[in-house]
């Protein structure tokens, strides 16, 4: 099990590097941006040094990764179609039609590990949502030209952190997200909620750091059913400035606590008030 003490570093260092696995990268000490956001210190301790259960959703979302930047994406740049991306991925990611479980189970997962499909309908709902997302006409330009999945590791108030972006262009960086539905309010409510404004402008500094490059930032939704909606969400300036200030708060309140080895939760042992939602405070339509 990792320890939260071996993120403490004394050396300043910043380094781009590629053809890291995600094996290779979850298996790194630097603490990913993904664990400031938790609801307490405490949460942030455990989200480390906890190995995390591999989802469904996780591992859908992991698929539909692979499918755009490590098939589609380079078939296409080959002079090749989306469909034969998605045949060559298809040879390589089965579907498993049955129970997980058992000698057959064993026998497939110990062969295929994670990459696998659960049903067809799971890859029917995959290849559609990367469709849309690489043939959509406002994300389908990021496509043309850059770099997938290149790992980014820094210190910063003597925590090593880390992070992964999925796309790199000559302008921008972009994050695919994919959404169990697509409206305003919904997107920009999961944008905040589980703060990738933060993680983007994180990998926008340590991006700048280890290049001395400064580019935007951009977050694609995709829906995970039809009609596989596709959103392209360019964060600004403000935005941006505002999350890095707030996470890089953060970093330094982890280092404290690691340094005191006292991790508050979320009341810190204090009774916690309730409060009151907008909503409840509204008079009821029947009394209007």
């Amino acid at each position: 099990m990792k320890r939260i003490t071996d993120v403490l570093t004394d050396t300043e260092t910043s380094e781009l590097m590629e053809g890291v696995s995600l094996l290779e990268y979850l298996a790194l000490p630097h603490a990913s941006g993904s664990i400031l956001n938790k609801p307490s210190m405490k949460h942030c301790r455990v989200a480390y040094e906890r190995d995390q259960p591999t989802t469904d959703a996780m591992r859908k979302g992991s698929l539909a990764d692979s499918l755009l930047f490590d098939y589609i994406v380079p078939t296409v740049r080959n002079g090749g179609k989306v469909k034969d991306g998605i045949e060559c991925w298809d040879e390589d990611f089965p579907v498993f039609d049955g129970r997980r479980a058992g000698k057959k189970w064993e026998e497939f997962h110990g062969i295929h590990g994670d990459e696998y499909l659960n049903s067809f309908g799971e890859r029917q709902d995959i290849v559609r949502m990367v469709t849309a997302i690489a043939t959509d006409p406002a994300a389908a330009p990021y496509w043309v030209k850059g770099v997938a999945q290149t790992t980014l590791t820094v210190s910063e108030a003597g925590v090593l952190m880390k992070g992964r972006p999925d796309w790199v262009t000559d302008d921008v960086i972009v994050d695919m997200k994919t959404t169990g539905r697509i409206d305003a309010r919904s997107i920009s409510r999961t944008t905040f909620d589980f703060a990738y404004h933060w993680k983007m402008a994180l990998y926008r500094r340590w991006w700048e750091r280890c290049t001395g490059q400064r580019k935007g930032c951009v977050l694609i939704f995709v829906e995970q059913s039809e009609p596989y909606d596709v959103v392209v969400m360019p964060l600004n300036e403000a935005i941006l400035g505002l999350a890095e200030e707030k996470a890089l708060k953060r970093v330094v309140e982890l280092k404290r606590c690691i340094d005191t080895n006292h991790w508050p939760g979320v009341a810190n042992g204090e009774p916690l008030d309730l409060e009151i939602p907008s909503w409840e405070m509204e008079e009821p339509e029947w009394q209007a």
